[in-house]
């Protein structure tokens, strides 16, 4: 495809990659490094190594860098990950450093015992805790990672006892783009005078929208949007197309 038996320079193409080798925790799938060592090696290929975090806070990178340093093979030894530089002077523990005076947004290890049962009674006290204190707490912003789906159930369990909305990654999800709050998002979109838009338009016009698991998923999205376009006025028509696309990436990653 990119040409480079050929003996003509001229005739070659540039080919531009992308990997993450700290995500070969997924061997188990088939995911190598060796793949991006393989590029490196036959395009003889100049690697940049993109360490910025525009998402996590400071005390959440410095756990994840202590963690992966260990990994062997890591092609990034040496580039620790690091806050972007647009938050470098935010507090290390984000706005919980200010709203918990226990945690002040660091990693925490919590003893929670040896079984399913007593573990999820741990992480949902935790939960609880956390959301006295958070003015904006928002329970479709939280999220429980267990080695095995067994163990999330005593979580479902707790949830459905208590009346917070849960729901499993691996359950059969309900279509993004037939959902009604996606397309009273696109009518509204499609109605404005404009043809252009920006992030904070949007956010704006949903500011004034419900609660909800929905409307809170399609937040997510609005904020990945600003990330992504630099919060710039662009058609609607390339957020309506990002949009979609978007939907069907949050179907797959459930599904997965």
């Amino acid at each position: 495809m990119s040409g480079r038996t050929l003996p003509d320079e001229d005739g070659k193409l540039t080919l531009f990659a992308v990997g993450d080798d700290d995500q070969n925790i997924y061997a188990f799938d088939g995911a190598s490094v060796e793949f991006i060592r393989r590029f490196e090696a036959d395009y003889n290929a100049k690697p940049a190594f993109l360490t910025e975090n525009y998402r996590s806070t400071g005390h959440i990178i410095a756990a994840a860098n202590l963690i992966i340093d260990s990994a062997a093979d890591r092609m990034k030894a040496g580039h620790p990950i690091s806050v972007d530089r647009a938050r470098l002077k935010e507090p290390l523990g984000g706005a919980w450093q200010e709203f918990d005076p226990v945690s002040k947004g660091r990693v925490q290890i919590l003893p929670a015992g040896s079984n399913a049962m007593t573990q999820a009674m741990a992480v949902m006290s935790e939960f609880d805790r956390l959301s006295t204190l958070d003015p904006d707490w928002d329970w479709a912003r939280t999220a429980v990672i267990s080695r095995e789906w067994k163990f999330l159930e005593p979580i479902r369990s707790y949830c459905e006892m208590h009346h917070i909305p849960v729901q499993m990654a691996d359950e059969e999800t309900a279509q993004f783009w037939r959902l009604r709050e996606t397309q009273s998002l696109v009518t509204w979109l499609r109605s404005t005078e404009s043809k252009l838009v920006d992030p904070g338009a949007i956010q704006g016009w949903m500011d004034g929208q419900a609660d909800g698991v929905w409307w809170s998923l399609l937040r997510e999205a609005v904020d990945e949007y600003a990330i992504e376009t630099g919060n710039a006025e662009l058609p609607i028509a390339h957020f309506i197309d990002w949009l979609a696309e978007w939907g069907r990436e949050v179907r797959r990653r459930q599904t997965d």
